[in-house]
C-alpha cells in the first residue's frame, strides 16, 4: 500500500491527498508502507551510496544525534525511511510521525530536496509492552551520495572565496560535468554563510540541459536555472535539478548568456561573481558588449602549467571587473592600453587589436 508524503513549507500531512484549495506549491512524495516485526537493516548497500541511522526518542519527534546530520549538507540523498513501533497498539501515531518528518526538515533543510526522493515508513509491531518496545530502533534511515568535497590540493574555489570579503553576492556558476570538484566547494561555502546572507542568489547554466550541440544557439542555448538563497534548501534542489538535466557536452559553454540571464532577473544588479572553467570558450563571447555592469571571475583550473584563457581577461576588461586565481587578485584591467602587456602566474598577455592575446614563451 502507498500513501502520499505532502509537503506544504516545512509542514508534512500524512495520508491525505492534495485538495483544490491548497497552492501550487504543494509538493507530493509518494511514500511506501511496510510493517515488519522487527527492523533489520540491509547488511550492503550499493557502493556509490553511504547510510547514517538518525535516532528518535521512543514516543517523541526529537533526533538525538544531530551531529551526524552534518554528513547531509550538500549531499544527494536518495531514500529516507522512517522506522517506529506500533506500540500503544491501539494509539494512532501519525500526529508524532508528521513531526518527526517535520523535525527532520527543520534541522536539515536540503533533506527533501531531490525530487526522486524516495521514502518509506517501516512500522514494528513485535512489542510486548512499553520496555520491549523502547529497546527496538527508532529513527530515519537515510542513504545518500555524498557531496564530493575535494582534496585541499585543489581548493581555489575556497580560497577565492576566504581571500576576497564579497558580500550580498550574486553567482553565476558553471555547472558542468567537467566542474564538479568546484561545484562541490560552491556548496561548502554556501553552507558556512548562509547566516551571513552572503550570497544573495545563485544562476546556474549547464550548456542547454544535454541537447545535442548541433541544436545550440549561441544567446539562446538554454539550461539556465535560477536560485533565491531565502529559503536553504532552494539552492540545493535548483543545483540538483541542473545538474541532473545535462552536463555540457561540447567545450564551450554558455556564459554570457547566463550573466544577461541574471541580470534579467534582476534589473538592479551592479555585479555579478561568475565561477567559470579555464578550459572552456564562451559560445557567446561576441555578446559580451550587451553586459554593462562589472563581472567578477572566480576562475576554476587555473595554475603553473595552464594560462588564464584570454576570453575571460577580454569579459574582465570589457566591464571594468576582476579576475581571481588560487594565487592572485587582478584589477583594472581596462587600464591596460592597447599594445601594452601584463603578466599574471608567469604568463604575459598583451591587448592586440583590442583583445588579450598570449605572449609565448621564448
Amino acid at each position: 500500500m502507498k500513501k502520499k508524503l505532502i509537503l506544504f513549507g516545512s509542514l508534512f500531512l500524512l495520508g491525505r491527498t492534495v485538495t483544490a484549495k491548497e497552492p501550487s506549491t504543494l509538493k507530493a512524495i509518494t511514500t511506501e508502507t511496510l510493517v515488519v516485526a522487527k527492523y533489520q537493516p540491509a547488511k550492503k548497500i550499493r557502493p556509490d551510496l553511504k547510510r547514517v541511522f538518525i535516532d528518535v526518542e521512543f514516543g517523541d519527534h526529537i533526533i538525538k544525534n544531530k551531529n551526524l546530520l552534518d554528513s547531509l549538507k550538500g549531499a544527494e540523498i536518495t531514500s529516507i525511511s522512517l522506522v517506529y513501533t506500533k506500540y500503544p497498539i491501539k494509539q494512532n501515531l501519525t500526529r508524532l510521525n508528521k513531526r518527526r518528518f517535520e523535525h527532520l526538515k527543520e534541522l536539515c533543510p536540503n533533506t527533501f530536496a531531490n525530487p526522486d526522493l524516495k521514502c518509506k515508513i517501516i512500522t514494528q509491531i513485535d512489542c510486548r509492552d512499553e520496555e520491549t518496545a523502547r529497546q527496538l530502533f527508532h529513527g530515519f534511515v537515510i542513504l545518500y551520495k555524498p557531496a564530493p568535497f575535494v582534496p585541499a590540493k585543489d581548493s581555489s574555489v575556497l580560497e577565492m572565496f576566504r581571500r576576497n570579503k564579497w558580500k550580498n553576492m550574486t553567482i553565476v556558476a558553471d555547472f558542468t560535468g567537467s566542474m564538479g570538484p568546484y561545484i562541490s566547494q560552491i556548496y561548502y561555502w554556501y553552507k558556512l554563510t548562509y547566516a551571513t546572507k552572503g550570497i544573495k542568489e545563485f544562476v546556474f547554466f549547464n550548456d542547454g540541459d544535454a541537447q545535442p550541440d548541433y541544436k545550440k544557439q549561441r544567446g539562446n542555448t538554454g539550461g539556465l536555472y535560477y536560485a533565491n538563497t531565502l529559503v536553504q534548501d532552494s539552492m540545493y534542489k535548483v543545483a540538483y535539478k541542473c545538474r541532473n538535466a545535462g552536463d555540457g557536452g561540447d567545450v564551450e559553454e554558455n556564459n554570457i548568456e547566463a550573466i544577461l540571464f541574471a541580470i534579467k532577473r534582476n534589473p538592479k544588479l551592479k555585479e555579478v561573481y561568475m565561477v567559470a572553467d579555464n578550459n572552456a570558450d564562451m559560445r557567446d563571447y561576441t555578446l559580451m558588449n550587451h553586459i554593462k555592469i562589472p563581472v567578477h571571475v572566480i576562475m576554476c583550473g587555473v595554475n603553473e602549467k595552464t594560462p588564464i584563457n584570454t576570453e575571460y581577461l577580454d569579459l574582465v576588461r570589457h566591464t571594468n571587473g576582476s579576475i581571481h586565481t588560487v594565487e592572485d587578485d587582478i584589477v583594472n584591467l581596462i587600464k591596460v592600453a592597447e599594445g601594452k602587456s601584463i603578466e599574471i602566474g608567469g604568463f604575459e598577455y598583451k591587448i592586440m587589436n583590442g583583445k588579450f592575446v598570449q605572449v609565448k614563451r621564448s
